[in-house]
């Protein structure tokens, strides 16, 4: 996708459900930090919020497995 690792990190936090707050004290980062990292995510993947974030990485995460054939083991 493209994100750097603290990018990443917030992604993570994000698809499992936390906000800004909790991921602030969990990545050890001020919440200005986080919203700018959100702000570049955002940019970078071409979406406008959060939800469409989540959607982006779950077809990111589905797409893997349209490469192999149902017959074939991952």
């Amino acid at each position: 996708m493209g994100l750097a690792g603290r990018e990443l990190d917030v992604v993570r936090a994000v698809v499992g459900g936390s906000r800004d707050p909790k991921i602030a004290l969990d990545l050890r980062l001020s919440p200005h930090t986080v919203h700018t990292y959100l702000d570049r995510v955002y940019r970078k993947l071409g979406v406008n919020g959060r939800c469409d974030l989540v959607l982006r990485v779950f077809a990111e995460y589905v797409s893997l497995f349209d490469t192999h054939s149902a017959s074939e083991p991952l």
